[in-house]
């Protein structure tokens, strides 16, 4: 997916709740595609 890494900085930049979330714990993110091969993590791509 050409456009990856920037949908996943975009949902950790402006997901109130998960930027809530890391004032008081870590939260990772992590995506994968449709067989289960990261894509991404924490907004870097894994391509």
């Amino acid at each position: 997916m050409p456009h990856q890494e920037r949908c996943v900085e975009q949902f950790e930049d402006f997901c109130v709740v998960t930027q809530s979330v890391r004032a008081g714990i870590p939260v990772s993110v992590r995506v994968v595609d449709a067989q289960g091969v990261p894509v991404a993590a924490n907004g870097r791509s894994s391509a």
